[in-house]
């Protein structure tokens, strides 16, 4: 509640403010799966995405750090 009421659910209402159809995607960290987190996804109207296996050529991220290097 420390962290997600003051830092993550304004940046998330700023997020889908501008991307309408902002998608998460997560993986299965604790703190990703606590029934609080996912609330607060719920309560934004947000769509949550698992990340279902731990690969990185299907982890879109992976494709922006290897441009940054």
């Amino acid at each position: 509640e420390r962290i997600l009421n003051p830092l993550l659910y304004p940046l998330a209402l700023s997020a889908q403010a501008t991307h309408p159809t902002l998608i998460i995607m997560e993986d299965g960290a604790p703190s990703h799966i606590h029934h609080y987190h996912n609330q607060l996804w719920e309560q934004l109207g947000l769509e949550k995405l698992m990340w279902l296996v731990n690969s990185p050529d299907l982890n879109p991220i992976e494709t922006i750090w290897s441009e940054m290097k």
